[in-house]
């Protein structure tokens, strides 16, 4: 039963994701895209869209942040997720989900992350469809998915390093 429950939450996630970047990068209304390569520097090939980087069969564990370049506490704590991103971004999946509108915008975003030298993937939630998903209503918001496909914890406000790396150890 409990894998049948984590397979219906992966399938979900990735339909949502799916939902959300139906509209290709570069397209005129995108909803959720990752950063291009000339945004972010070069972005790994399993990471270059949305779908590639959550596929169905990934049985990693996966780590939610939602962001924005204007809130305090989200650039705060970008140092401990790119130390995180460094040090399990390869047995992890990583989805830094910026969440473009008011404020927010792609420059200020980018900006941010070329700034600091960030090489995490980043994507782009335009529409909020992937933030109503889960419920965000406070940024940062980290989701921890273990490899099951269950949402395990659920951050609210920033983490230190030592506290984000504890929480994805525990994921395996």
């Amino acid at each position: 039963m409990k894998k049948i429950l984590a397979a219906m939450f992966a399938l979900t996630l990735v339909l949502a994701l799916a939902a959300c970047a139906a509209v290709a990068p570069g397209d005129s209304d995108p909803t959720l895209e990752p950063a291009t390569q000339e945004q972010q520097g070069q972005v790994p090939p399993q990471q270059a869209n949305v779908l590639e980087a959550l596929p169905v069969q990934d049985t990693r564990p996966m780590v939610l942040n939602f962001w924005a370049s204007w809130c305090p506490a989200c650039t705060r704590m970008m140092p401990a997720l790119q130390a995180a991103y460094e040090q399990f971004g390869e047995d992890v999946v990583f989805v830094a989900v910026n969440l473009i509108g008011g404020r927010e915008s792609h420059a200020s975003a980018m900006a941010l992350i070329e700034r600091h030298g960030y090489s995490f993937p980043v994507y782009f939630d335009h529409d909020s469809q992937l933030r109503r998903e889960h419920s965000v209503s406070s940024l940062p918001t980290t989701v921890f998915i273990n490899s099951q496909g269950e949402a395990v914890h659920r951050q609210i406000g920033t983490m230190n390093e030592r506290a984000l790396f504890a929480q994805i150890e525990s994921l395996s």
